[in-house]
């Protein structure tokens, strides 16, 4: 346990009321079960917290709330902009797999189509769940706005599943990853 948290956590249990009497134990459990979260994270969300709550949070409100504020939620587009992300790769790109006429023959060998770069691996996958030809190719005035709706559900479940899954430990938050990927 980390200095940094121990004095968060200190200070919660020091300034936030509880029915309950904070002990070195009780404030070893918190830490302990905080610890597979970025300490940063979870000092902004104590911080937070104990700006914004009347009483002592749960482990589990903790863990929500750096899910919520960290910087894996703040550095997720949200829907529409993920679509217009989706759309400017389209236009720029089209569906070049499986095309090998569109190979550019260059320095003795030959060179793939350039493929799609998003932002964000989420995004890739829902434009990958709704299908890339489908999103390249369709008649944009009778199915763009059937196929941008189920970009837009399929973001937004992915999203929630996401989010859900910080809250509950299932999986950690990685901070600071470049998330610049091709479909």
């Amino acid at each position: 346990m980390s200095d940094r948290l121990t004095e968060a956590l200190e200070i919660m249990f020091e300034v936030m009321p509880s029915s309950q009497e904070a002990t070195p134990r009780m404030i070893a459990t918190y830490a302990d079960r905080l610890s597979n979260l970025p300490e940063d994270a979870v000092c902004e969300a104590i911080a937070l917290l104990i700006d914004t709550k009347t009483f002592r949070p749960t482990i589990a409100e903790i863990r929500s709330t750096v899910a919520e504020t960290s910087l894996f939620v703040r550095n997720k587009k949200i829907g529409e902009e993920a679509w217009q992300e989706v759309v400017q790769q389209a236009s720029a790109v089209g569906f070049t797999e499986n095309r090998p006429e569109l190979r550019v023959f260059s320095g003795g060998r030959f060179h793939d189509p350039p493929r799609p770069m998003f932002s964000d691996p989420m995004i890739e996958k829902a434009a990958y769940l709704v299908g890339w030809r489908r999103i390249c190719q369709h008649d944009v005035e009778k199915e763009g706005p059937f196929i941008r709706k189920e970009f837009l559900r399929i973001y937004g479940e992915l999203f929630s599943a996401e989010v859900q899954a910080l809250q509950s430990g299932a999986i950690a938050l990685s901070e600071g990853e470049d998330n610049e990927r091709a479909v």
